[in-house]
């Protein structure tokens, strides 16, 4: 599963493919054609592996130097090659190896094995491998039995094995590269909305803890927007039924909105400007109001906006 906060260099292959499905995928590749795969990281584990034989897994990775031998071909004889190219080499328990780069972006994560096997005009150097089982202690009829049963190809049928295999590669980078950036996109998505919902609760926790009431309208003065003070204020049952209201409602002479517009238009804001408002049942008190031209991104005037204060008790006591 990939992990889209974690950086790219830090992933493993492991954490960018599906090793199941490529199991899966390369056990009936094997199965029809009888080619050997295997799937490693830069460090040497096996990931995915097909049709490996027994003279490797009984033999060369279980003895500590044959394994160490193993380790660096894996690692260390395969470095070099171009992504989208393969070479074929001799390991260095004297059997052919073809290796292709697993590159995602342009990040070496692994490699893909065809082998070990032996080529069909060649003949095998059985005192070569004598001397591994005096070397290494190997019971020798046993290892002998299983180099007979490495695979034997053509050089051209070898070729076209590896070139399944340099496709395949191919298609798991841009899969593999795609994923992680759709992963790490839908991760900022998921925090883009998460930061969006906080705000979102930020900006209610505010409007519905304000004492002075706060108007939204669109340029046609129906209100957009309006605070649960706003309700108080005006003796209105729901943000409802506000919603929509034309703003000359609220207002306890039409003509007040009329010169407030004005000021507007020339100052692009009105600061404690002192009038009647006009409750829903009617009556009339003093509010003080604050207001500005409300833009779009592109500086496009769309609305106005505004903060009032009721200062009945402010005009009693003058």
């Amino acid at each position: 599963m990939i992990e889209p906060e974690r950086d790219l260099g830090t992933l493993e292959l492991s954490d960018m493919i599906d090793v199941p499905a490529l199991q899966a995928l390369l056990d009936d590749f094997y199965r029809s054609t009888g080619m050997l795969g295997a799937i490693l990281d830069v460090s040497g584990n096996v990931l995915v592996a097909v049709g490996w034989q027994d003279i490797c897994t009984k033999f060369h990775r279980c003895h500590p130097d044959t394994a160490k031998n193993c380790a660096e071909s894996d690692t260390i004889l395969t470095q070099g090659v171009p992504p989208g190219t393969f070479k074929a080499y001799r390991c260095k328990n004297n059997m052919w190896d073809m290796v292709t780069p697993l590159m995602i972006g342009d990040r070496h994560v692994g490699n893909v094995f065809f082998g070990q096997f032996f080529y069909e005009d060649e003949t095998p150097d059985r005192e070569v491998f004598r001397e591994q089982v005096r070397r290494h202690g190997f019971d020798e009829t046993e290892y002998l039995a299983a180099l007979a049963r490495v695979p034997r190809f053509s050089r051209e049928a070898a070729q076209i094995g590896m070139q399944f295999y340099a496709k395949l590669v191919g298609i798991i980078s841009k899969l593999s590269f795609s994923a992680i950036q759709q992963s790490r996109l839908l991760a900022e998505r998921e925090r883009t909305q998460e930061r969006l919902a906080a705000s979102e609760a930020l900006l209610r926790s505010i409007m519905d803890n304000l004492q002075d009431a706060y108007f939204r309208a669109d340029l046609s003065g129906r209100f957009t927007m309006v605070s649960p003070s706003a309700l108080r204020m005006y003796r209105y049952e729901s943000i409802d039924e506000m919603a929509g209201l034309p703003a000359e409602a609220l207002y306890g002479d039409a003509q007040d909105r009329v010169a407030m517009l004005d000021e507007l238009r020339k100052s692009g804001h009105v600061d404690d400007r002192v009038q009647l408002g006009r409750r829903r049942d009617g009556t009339t008190f003093w509010v003080s109001m604050n207001a500005q031209l409300c833009r779009d991104a592109s500086g496009k005037v769309i609305g106005t906006e505004g903060f009032v204060r009721d200062i009945t008790e402010r005009k009693r006591a003058e």
